[in-house]
């Protein structure tokens, strides 16, 4: 985990416990108050920052002990300073780890709140929260997590794209509540379009809840999920920036400090982010006249999502809409002219937001309908219609129980069966599953509609 950006008003007690020799001064105390000297420091820090004052480890240790003398006067002496320095150093700088400790360390599947011991003290449940981290959070589809190599990533930014009602904001609850009922991580849901449903994120965890766990007894009430997922709904640009780059960072700061008091698994630290989505302030606050813009606001709002997936082993998930590669008419003539050889009226689209934002991502998952309901009445509705028609006239009673049958599959199928395609990934090829929504969330269809390809 970076440490560059970490706060230093978060910096452990034991730091500055016994570290002022001649003042008796609570360690707490004492943090508050170097803090507070810290931060109306006027010195040159950085070559880009010149009054800024200085509230994270990697400003204070560009600091020489002399200028750190100077700053925290009269509450350190000089040998004092070089000693906070030193625990600062020893706190915050990461051990060097070899290929293969990482290798051991890093889960698939991550251990639930039933595996885990109820600890003691402080010092054990910081050890557990370190040892039961996961390096990647399941899906909840096991062929997804297998295209994936285990599932989305820690620390890194991955991307659900899709139409509208494919399901992309079905899976981010879906994360949600898995974070929760199999990790033990709490998660933070920021909604910029307004549409999250409480109800359906409630079924979910129930049902998913009910299925998850066999021992009644050790079932995660999904009022238990609820509680451990915070939502914030920023209604422009600007309002997203500043959820993203101060308020759910300290959030995130303050809930895994308190997880860590807590002598229960009640509270939750923070392993996930979800925004949902990226697209719909953008494309509010911003028109075509205003592409430069646009591309600045989503380049800091990336930035700030992806440090802050590196420094708190955070999985950060953002939900983008789509756009037609085509016009509609261009769209039409291609599902006309390919519809009878492919078995698909499905119209190809685009990510939003441009190339600039797809070098933002690590990972990419695309869902579509596998028939889109968007083109009910569409050439191949017309094409079953004619098959349909075909065998009507070749039976001689009329209307045979197979058409009959035939026709309502196609019918009913129509929007039921979807797609998820894995179009971007540094560890993985592009795949493809089938999967339906149910009251579950997203789950995958049955082994023989999902060959591997």
């Amino acid at each position: 985990m970076s440490a560059m950006y970490r706060s230093l008003a978060r910096l452990p007690l034991s730091i500055f416990d016994d570290l002022v020799c001649e003042q008796a001064m609570a360690p707490e105390d004492l943090r508050n108050a170097m803090c507070s000297k810290l931060r109306r420091v006027t010195t040159r820090v950085t070559a880009d920052k010149k009054n800024g004052a200085i509230t994270t480890v990697g400003e204070l240790l560009r600091m020489s002990s002399p200028a750190l003398l100077r700053a925290t006067d009269p509450l350190l002496t000089h040998v004092e300073c070089q000693e906070f320095i030193r625990r600062v150093c020893e706190v915050c700088s990461p051990e060097p780890t070899s290929a293969l400790q990482l290798l051991h360390a890093t889960t698939v599947k991550g251990a639930s709140l039933d595996d885990m011991d109820q600890p003691t003290t402080r010092t054990e449940r910081e050890e557990i929260r370190g040892q039961k981290r996961p390096r990647h959070l399941s899906s909840g589809m096991e062929f997804l997590d297998k295209c994936l190599h285990g599932g989305f990533r820690v620390g890194t930014l991955s991307e659900i794209v899709g139409r509208a009602g494919v399901g992309k904001t079905n899976l981010g609850m879906q994360l949600c509540i898995i974070a929760a009922q199999q990790y033990g991580l709490g998660s933070v849901f920021i909604d910029t379009e307004h549409k999250l449903s409480l109800m359906r994120l409630k079924e979910m965890a129930r049902f998913r809840g009910n299925h998850e766990n066999v021992d009644a007894t050790r079932t995660i009430s999904e009022q238990h999920v609820l509680e451990n997922i915070t939502v914030h709904s920023p209604r422009s640009t600007e309002e997203l920036l500043g959820v993203v780059s101060n308020t759910v960072e300290e959030e995130i700061l303050l809930r895994n400090e308190a997880a860590l008091e807590a002598t229960t698994f009640e509270k939750l630290p923070v392993g996930l982010v979800v925004l949902d989505s990226i697209a719909a302030p953008a494309r509010r606050d911003f028109g075509t006249e205003s592409a430069p813009q646009r591309v600045s606001a989503i380049f800091q709002v990336a930035q700030h999502l992806k440090r802050m997936a590196d420094q708190l082993q955070l999985v950060v998930v953002v939900v983008n809409q789509v756009g037609l590669q085509n016009s509609e008419d261009a769209g039409q003539r291609e599902v006309v002219d390919t519809a009878a050889e492919t078995g698909s009226d499905f119209v190809a689209v685009n990510a939003a937001l441009g190339t600039s934002w797809h070098h933002c991502i690590s990972t990419r998952l695309l869902l579509e309908h596998e028939r889109d309901p968007h083109r009910l009445n569409s050439a191949m509705d017309n094409i079953q219609e004619s098959a349909n028609d075909h065998h009507e006239n070749r039976n001689i009673n009329g209307k045979s129980s197979d058409d009959l049958q035939s026709r309502s599959i196609w019918e009913w199928e129509r929007g039921r069966i979807r797609k998820a395609t894995v179009v971007k990934s540094n560890v993985a090829g592009r795949s493809s599953m089938l999967f339906e929504v149910t009251n579950m969330g997203l789950c995958q269809m049955n082994s023989a509609m999902n060959p591997s390809r």
